[in-house]
């Protein structure tokens, strides 16, 4: 297994269920987006090893993120995490990051990642999908604004920063909690 391999291994990704395309030269995992339709508008890069504080930056961010433009310029509405969801599904789970739906789905319950603590925009094609919406918020501020497009809210206990940090058998705990 290769370096980034093993870092995404770490991190919970399921290199058998979860869509990734590695560059190890480069040390980058690329996640695809896509939207309703199944259309693939943009796509995550992750470089585990770059700096968290270049924010956006394609070469020296750890996280980039692209999304597809309509023709009057604006963004395409993209997520992470739609092959987790299927038809009958009568509920989703909705985070901020890959890493955080990732954990949800190794408990094999369907999880989107909208990328962004603010999804105000996902709010009119969220509602459109006819699911019950389950926002998983971290404990910080901007975890208000990602439940203002929920039918219901899970918050995290204040001892955890967010779901992609915590060990697969405590989001297990969590989620066995909230579900019964």
């Amino acid at each position: 297994m290769t370096v980034i391999e093993t870092h995404l291994v770490s991190r919970g990704v399921d290199l058998s269920r979860v869509r990734v395309f590695i560059d190890e030269v480069e040390g980058v995992a690329t996640f695809p987006l896509f939207n309703l339709t199944g259309q693939m508008v943009g796509f995550q890069q992750y470089r585990p090893f770059a700096s968290k504080q270049v924010r956006n930056d394609p070469r020296t961010g750890r996280y980039y993120t692209h999304v597809a433009r309509e023709h009057d310029h604006v963004k395409k509405i993209a997520v992470w995490g739609l092959e987790s969801t299927r038809t009958c599904d009568s509920s989703c789970f909705v985070v901020e990051g890959i890493f955080d739906a990732v954990k949800i789905q190794n408990e094999n319950l369907p999880a989107l990642a909208v990328l962004c603590n603010d999804p105000k925009h996902l709010r009119p094609w969220l509602r459109a999908w006819n699911k019950h919406i389950i926002a998983v918020v971290d404990s910080d501020a901007a975890g208000s604004k990602l439940a203002s497009i929920a039918h219901r809210v899970m918050r995290l206990p204040s001892q955890f920063k967010d779901l992609g940090e915590m060990d697969q058998r405590e989001v297990s705990a969590l989620l066995h909690e909230f579900t019964r």
